[in-house]
């Protein structure tokens, strides 16, 4: 998967604003390296860095991680806000991040499990592609015919398949969807 779009993006912010990779890492808090890795292209950020490089560069994470998002998502999400969604039975809790939005062709949520569970994502024809950053944990994908494995740190895009998938977490998994439609 190419996400040299990130490390251009972050190349062009630093040229626009004349910030030399110190600086940047300094007001960012990712390590010199580390940007110039994503510069090159040669790495992808984890959730955690992704969210740095967000806030550092004054943009919401679905318009870094997806170029054609022009709309303001918060990823604030209070200690004390209450999940959309909780299955007490799998551990699974889920926050929709971008409610107050007026935006309605991008979603972003939240989630965790705190036991090993699954979840069945179903078809929805008007989706046109998903993504998720895993932050903790492990979690595999499957398609009809394809199984996608994850650990901390990997960033997946799922294009809209012609059916729905299932998503096996592990205990104590979290991550950021976002589905674009």
């Amino acid at each position: 998967m190419d996400f040299s779009y990130i490390g251009q993006q972050l190349k062009r912010y630093r040229g626009r604003y004349d910030l030399s990779l110190e600086t940047f890492a300094e007001k960012s808090g990712v390590s010199r390296s580390m940007l110039c890795q994503l510069e090159m292209g040669r790495t992808t950020p984890t959730l955690t860095v992704a969210q740095k490089l967000a806030v550092a560069m004054d943009m919401s994470l679905g318009q870094l991680v997806d170029p054609g998002v022009q709309n303001e998502i918060s990823l604030l999400v209070p200690e004390s806000s209450k999940p959309s969604l909780k299955d007490a039975k799998s551990g699974y809790k889920e926050w929709f991040l971008n409610e107050q939005s007026s935006q309605r062709d991008i979603e972003v949520y939240r989630w965790s499990s705190d036991k090993k569970t699954s979840r069945e994502v179903g078809l929805c024809r008007t989706r046109k592609r998903s993504h998720l950053w895993l932050h903790k944990g492990s979690c595999k994908i499957m398609l009809a015919s394809d199984e996608i494995k994850l650990s901390a740190g990997d960033y997946v895009e799922i294009r809209t398949p012609a059916f729905g998938y299932s998503v096996e977490m592990s205990a104590g998994s979290a991550g950021i969807w976002v589905h674009v439609y």
